[in-house]
């Protein structure tokens, strides 16, 4: 059976879809501290400042999942923070060596924003990285893929359908997208191994709980579970 295709555009379903992708309430998210005004004059001292005023961003982190939303402004305090912090102590033998330890914990926080599959946050912690190195030749290829996947459609599994007047019966999933480049969304019914949107139907996961997708642009896969109408 052919993909069915209803294309609607609106402007209160859109917003439903981003309000769906909550996971982190914005207003008790602590904000980075300022660098005090008195310098400590060791290593170890100075990375423990620094490292301070970014703990609000490594505790985003371990709880982030592909849908949790980047607080407003919390990249833009976070950024400045560190540049002052920056600013402080890169002129000091013992403030190079603390930066270039942050620096060290910052990529592996990277890492855990990549593999939690969250764009925003990726481009967040790439721009810190830069803020203590901004040659770091690693952060390139981190910040071409979180380009990419901000732009990966939103499914929601609304139901199932399966068509027994076909040998063997096809099972088809019925799927809201959001299309964020555009803020379109359209319904679909897909079956397993069709492409649509720039994604890939590859397998019902279990007894119709869910199916498994594959972003085709940059070959991540991901879930998504079975969701009743509102």
């Amino acid at each position: 059976m052919s993909v069915w295709l209803r294309l609607r555009i609106t402007a209160r379903l859109a917003p439903l879809v981003i309000l769906g992708l909550g996971g982190c309430d914005v207003d008790q998210l602590p904000q980075p501290s300022a660098v005090p005004g008195q310098a400590p004059d060791t290593k170890e001292a100075i990375q423990a400042e620094v490292e301070a005023g970014l703990q609000p961003l490594y505790d985003y982190v371990g709880t982030l999942t592909r849908q949790t939303p980047l607080p407003p402004g919390f990249a833009e305090q976070s950024l400045a923070y560190l540049q002052g912090a920056v600013s402080k102590y890169s002129g000091t033998p013992a403030g190079q060596e603390a930066l270039h330890a942050v620096e060290r914990h910052l990529e592996d926080t990277l890492r855990q924003a990549r593999d939690a599959q969250n764009g925003l946050a990726v481009l967040m912690v790439c721009s810190l990285i830069r803020a203590i190195e901004p040659g770091n030749p690693r952060l390139a290829r981190h910040e071409e893929w979180a380009t990419i996947e901000k732009n990966r459609p939103v499914v929601m599994l609304r139901g199932w359908y399966e068509d027994r007047e076909a040998d063997p019966p096809v099972v088809n999933a019925f799927i809201e997208v959001y299309l964020p480049e555009t803020g379109e969304v359209q319904h679909l019914r897909v079956r397993e191994g069709e492409e649509f949107l720039g994604l890939k139907f590859l397998k019902i996961i279990g007894k119709r709980r869910g199916m498994r997708l594959e972003y085709l642009k940059t070959g991540d896969l991901f879930e998504v579970y079975l969701r009743s109408w509102p």
